[in-house]
This record gives C-alpha cells, structure tokens and sequence, in this order.
C-alpha cells in the first residue's frame, strides 16, 4: 500500500496521450506496480521502463537511444543522492 507521506514526487497530466515512453524510478514494488496499474488505466500502449535505485536511473538514462517522455521518480530511494 503506498502512503501518502511516502508517494514519489511526480507530474500530473490531464492526458497521457502524447507520453509513450515512461520510465519509473521506484524501488518499491509495490509503488511501481501501483504506477503500472495507473498508466495501464490511462493508455495500455505505454512503454514502461524501471530503475530500482537512482544511480540505475541515471546509468539508464544515458545509455538508451530515446529518453522517456515522462518520468516518475521516486526522491526517497537508495542512491538517489550522493
């Protein structure tokens, strides 16, 4: 269950339709399936990629061919900071 003290910081959309490709920076499981579960309600075509901590994130996001329209970070997550 995701508390409210706790949820990731992130942008909210009216629409999500020109957002294809969304990455989910979340160590919890239970976060991201709750975020998974949300983008499927909204658009089913999404593309969904995941980094289990920050510097995943990063690494990730220097190495794929195209960045992720939309991202959902979690700023409390292992090796956010440093």
């Amino acid at each position: 269950m995701v508390s409210k003290s706790t949820w990731p910081v992130f942008l909210v959309v009216t629409t999500m339709s020109g957002f294809e490709r969304v990455l989910i920076a979340e160590d919890d499981t239970d976060d991201y399936l709750f975020f998974t579960e949300a983008l499927a309600k909204v658009s089913p075509s999404h593309i969904i990629t995941r980094a289990n901590n920050g510097l995943a994130c990063i690494s990730l996001l220097k190495k794929i061919e195209h960045l992720p329209h939309f991202i959902i970070l979690d700023l409390n997550m292992p090796f956010s900071t440093q």
